[in-house]
Formats: C-alpha cells, sequence, structure tokens
C-alpha cells in the first residue's frame, strides 16, 4: 500500500485541510484507512469560534513520513506535518499529527491549544520565539532501527527581520 497527502479545499468555505490517505497495490482507495473508512482522512487544525461563529484557517500539508513500518504486521506510525494559520493569533504555526496505520489519529500524541482547536483534537503545534511565521517545510526519518522523527522549515523572525533555518530531531 501507498500511503499519500496533501491539501484538500474545502467545498463550503474554500479552507485548506491536511488530507492524508492509502492506495492499494491496485490503485484504488484502501476502505479500510481513515475514521470513515473511505480510503482517506481530513484534518483541520485551524478552527475557532469567534462571536458565536465557527472559523478557520488553512493548514497546508508539506510532509508525509511512515515510521517502523513492519512488512509482516503492517504496523507503522504516519506522521503528516506542515502549517497551520492561527486566525487568533494572525501567524502560522508548524503543525504535526500522527496517526496509526488504519489513519486513525493517536490520541496520546500532540496537546489541546485553547483557543485553535475545536472538539478536543488533539496536534503538535508550536509558535518559535518571538516570529511571525513558523513553516514547516520537510521530515524525515533517521537510518537507525529505531528511527527518529526529524522535521525541518523556517521561521521569519521580527527582530532581525530575516528569516532563520529550523531543524528539530
Amino acid at each position: 500500500n501507498l500511503i499519500f497527502g496533501g491539501t484538500s479545499i474545502s467545498d463550503v468555505n474554500k479552507t485548506k485541510d491536511f488530507i492524508v490517505g492509502r492506495i492499494n497495490t491496485n490503485g484504488t482507495l484502501d476502505r479500510g484507512f481513515g475514521t470513515d473508512k473511505t480510503g482517506s482522512v481530513r484534518h483541520n487544525f485551524g478552527e475557532v469560534t469567534i462571536n458565536d461563529m465557527l472559523q478557520s484557517g488553512d493548514d497546508v500539508l508539506t510532509s508525509v513520513v511512515c515510521q517502523n513500518y513492519d512488512k509482516t504486521t503492517g504496523n507503522s506510525n504516519i506522521f503528516a506535518g506542515g502549517y497551520s494559520y492561527n486566525i487568533t493569533t494572525n501567524k502560522y504555526d508548524f503543525v504535526l499529527v500522527k496517526m496509526n496505520k488504519d489513519g486513525i489519529r493517536d490520541t496520546s500524541f500532540g496537546t489541546i491549544v485553547t483557543g485553535t482547536t475545536m472538539n478536543g483534537k488533539k496536534r503538535y503545534s508550536t509558535e518559535l520565539g518571538t516570529s511571525d511565521d513558523d513553516i514547516l517545510t520537510c521530515m524525515a526519518l533517521s537510518g537507525a532501527d529505531d528511527a527518529k522523527l526529524v522535521v525541518g522549515g523556517y521561521s521569519y523572525n521580527t527582530t532581525s527581520n530575516k528569516y532563520e533555518c529550523i531543524i528539530v530531531g
């Protein structure tokens, strides 16, 4: 099976969300993948209620990796990362979500960020220092047997008016 990811635009409000899916070897969507078993799952991280109206910022997926894949059992973790527009702070933040092999979100990973998520959605998100925007652009796994996740991107430093490279692993 092949894991794919990208950014999907909502028909209703035209905002962008992460989308991650799985394709069978014959090219069809794997209907055993995702919370509703459609073969793909959407992640919207930036929802917040302001003046009794649900509003959402864009969530852009830039990288997907699978960790600890075992060909015998098919067990693995799926990490999807990118950036999310936080409509409360008007800034972009790093966003990283972990899913189990079936596409179901691993609820033990990440935190609930007050005011920027809805219905207890968990994800890892961070604003780095005093930057305006923090953009996750790539992810990789170390070559070791206990492969560690490494993420990279850039951040805009408002004090120096420069972009800074970020690597975390």
